[in-house]
């Protein structure tokens, strides 16, 4: 998935948030529930602002930085660009108290920084609508102790909205926790094999991702040669998914093509 649709995906997981929850009744309270005292200090990085913030104008993307170093020539620059047709748009609705979303996003690398961009630009965008967009850091690593537990606490805080990746099974039990508890879940980037009650999925079909890189590696190569691969995380759904959808395509297609090496990054 490229830069710019990656950006656009963001968008609208966030717009789509807020029009569903607009059409469950943005004006209702999610019911009061209880939380160990440590679960509401975890994950406090939910900021407790209640005016729509502005956009982040000294955001700088981690490629255009001075530590960034790129191992090949980079040609062409994805440039985001508004989604002109505006497919998804809000609900034309105003509620009286201010619509809270918690986007719970990460750190570990670049690809990051591309989300960031898109929930910043949805800020701008829902916040005419009385809307908040917060990006949550609940952990340094794709825990679903950490996630999990930053769900529990925005549903404690009263967020009616929570955007957030479904990387493995662990994740379940919290996202049906927050739905049963009335608030509206979206799962982006990565969803998992088990069914859940997130409202929808905005993302990659993580398989055929991998599929597509393979036909452009061996395209690239002339179809024969030794080839490695470095994953994510091995016990990441969406990972695995991109990894076996690669491997499969090598295996099947392309027998002069040898995979020599495995990695986990």
């Amino acid at each position: 998935m490229n830069k710019k649709i990656r950006i656009i995906v963001v968008m609208g997981l966030c717009i789509a948030l807020i029009g569903s929850i607009s059409l469950l009744g943005c004006q209702n309270k999610v019911a009061e529930t209880t939380t160990p005292a440590e679960t509401e200090t975890t994950a406090a990085q939910a900021t407790e602002e209640t005016a729509a913030p502005e956009t982040t104008e000294a955001w700088i993307p981690y490629y255009k930085t001075a530590d960034f170093k790129s191992y090949v020539k980079v040609e062409t620059e994805s440039v985001y660009k508004p989604d002109d047709e505006m497919l998804v748009k809000p609900v034309d609705r105003i509620p009286e108290e201010p619509v809270r979303i918690g986007v719970l996003g990460g750190q570990t690398n670049p690809f990051f920084d591309a989300v960031y961009s898109g929930v910043d630009a949805a800020k701008v965008e829902l916040a005419k609508h009385n809307c908040v967009v917060d990006w949550i850091i609940p952990g340094a690593t794709f825990g679903s102790g950490d996630y999990g537990e930053a769900i529990n606490t925005l549903v404690a805080k009263g967020y009616p909205g929570i955007a957030t990746m479904i990387f493995n099974e662990g994740m379940i039990p919290f996202v049906d926790g927050a739905v049963d508890q009335g608030t509206v879940v979206g799962a982006w980037c990565v969803d998992s094999k088990e069914s859940n009650k997130a409202l929808f999925f905005i993302g990659q079909d993580l398989y055929q991702g991998g599929v597509a890189a393979a036909e452009a590696l061996a395209k690239e190569i002339g179809g024969k040669g030794k080839v490695a691969i470095v994953t994510g995380f091995y016990s990441v759904y969406g990972h695995e998914q991109r990894r076996l959808g690669f491997v499969d395509t090598i295996k099947e297609k392309y027998p002069d093509i040898k995979i020599i090496g495995e990695a986990e990054n």
